[in-house]
């Protein structure tokens, strides 16, 4: 089973227009408290790859606070996919770990969540005005374009690769 690329960048542009997102620098944490919840910071030095705790119904996120601030939102928009995608939750309390994000082998609600996430914080209309002049992928291209839009590299790299893939290079 794949995921339905269309319909998760319906829901990312939902949310971008409900929040007014128009630069390259998403706040998620403000998206975040505007949806109701609430963010902490747990030390998690015990588990090195534990990037959050995830309680939705309470509507709390908790972050590593070891996490770089661009692991941080990655984790975030993350749980908001969950939540908008509404994903069901057996725990009350879930624990969120970091995974490769354009992996396949992670469970449908997983990839779905990390697509999600994705392009909530790179999200393509945003994205298409810069790479106007850009007719392919280069991997030379991802640090440069992760800085300007405040998220790590591995984030940058999924929408990129994502973004000429679907050839949405070509309707810049």
């Amino acid at each position: 089973m794949t995921i339905d690329k269309q319909n998760l960048k319906l829901k990312v542009k939902e949310m971008l227009e409900k929040n007014n997102i128009t630069s390259p620098k998403v706040d998620v944490f403000s998206i975040a408290k505007r949806e109701g919840f609430d963010i902490s910071y747990l030390n998690l030095d015990y588990e090195e790859n534990l990037a959050g705790v995830f309680a939705p119904k309470a509507k709390n996120i908790f972050l590593n606070e070891k996490h770089v601030k661009e692991k941080q939102k990655f984790t975030i928009s993350h749980m908001l996919g969950h939540c908008i995608l509404k994903h069901d939750f057996i725990e009350e309390e879930n624990l969120c770990y970091d995974h490769k994000i354009d992996c396949t082998h992670n469970p449908i609600k997983e990839q779905e969540a990390n697509y999600f996430a994705v392009n909530l914080l790179v999200p393509d209309s945003i994205l298409k005005i810069y790479l106007s002049p850009y007719d392919k992928y280069r991997e030379k291209d991802v640090k440069f374009f992760a800085s300007f839009f405040q998220v790590s590299p591995e984030v940058m790299r999924a929408q990129l690769k994502d973004f000429f893939a679907l050839g949405l290079h070509r309707k810049c």
